[in-house]
């Protein structure tokens, strides 16, 4: 009995190794592909301008695009984007003049200077029709119009209208914004659109582990917790 369950523990470890396989970025004749790190098998053939590296084991694809250095790492300007899976197998065609990396399964788009967002099945989760659109961030993405920021959620839902003059990502269930564009101030809101902290700071940034660090009306730079009581 403790020689079979041995044989099939091993048998197990093997099958999960062989599924674990890592799957890295080449490059070939100044070509891009991916392949598996351990084995070298290639799963796609170098034959793009320029691969991103994975998020979500997806593969941001460019062709005749320019490849750049900036300092953080390589990235190309120009050119049009599509993606691809773990198969090598391109979910979208090559059309899209930006795209962003993959987060909570959805991965911004453009084309012609409008957003929206695909799935990982290269399906239109939300129509090109925002100027400008941030990731996801605690189920809520930033989308912008005409200079007016509001908040979607992952079914594309706009869930906060478009009112704002600026906002920060949500976090903790808050995000920044600043309602007026004469008076620069900064308060909080909740995912119902509900200012939950007043506007009142200089600047304000995202919550991240219950605080902010936000600006006072005396310029001086505190943290603050949820209730906007500064945090000790």
């Amino acid at each position: 009995m403790k020689k079979i369950l041995f044989i099939g523990l091993f048998l197990f470890s093997n099958a999960c190794l062989l599924q674990a396989q890592n799957i890295i970025v080449f490059n070939q004749d100044d070509k891009y592909g991916i392949m598996e790190e351990e084995s070298g098998k290639v799963i796609c053939p170098a034959k793009y301008d320029f691969i991103r590296e994975e998020s979500e084991d997806m593969w941001a694809v460019n062709i005749g695009g320019e490849v750049e250095d900036w300092g953080y790492g390589e990235d190309v300007t120009d050119g049009k984007w599509g993606f691809i899976n773990k198969t090598g197998k391109e979910i979208t065609p090559i059309r899209f003049d930006f795209v962003s990396d993959f987060n909570y399964g959805m991965a911004a788009i453009t084309v012609n200077d409008k957003s929206g967002f695909i799935d990982k099945n290269g399906k239109e989760l939300v129509p090109l029709k925002y100027d400008r659109v941030a990731d996801f961030s605690d189920g809520m993405a930033i989308v912008v119009v005409k200079g007016k920021y509001g908040f979607i959620d992952k079914t594309g839902k706009e869930i906060i209208p478009l009112t704002f003059y600026d906002a920060g990502d949500f976090n903790n269930g808050l995000a920044p914004v600043r309602p007026t564009e004469q008076e620069r101030k900064w308060g909080y809101i909740d995912k119902t659109g509900k200012i939950i902290i007043p506007v009142t700071y200089r600047n304000a940034a995202p919550f991240r582990l219950g605080k902010a660090n936000v600006t006072l009306e005396s310029g001086e730079d505190v943290q603050i917790d949820k209730e906007g009581k500064i945090a000790k």
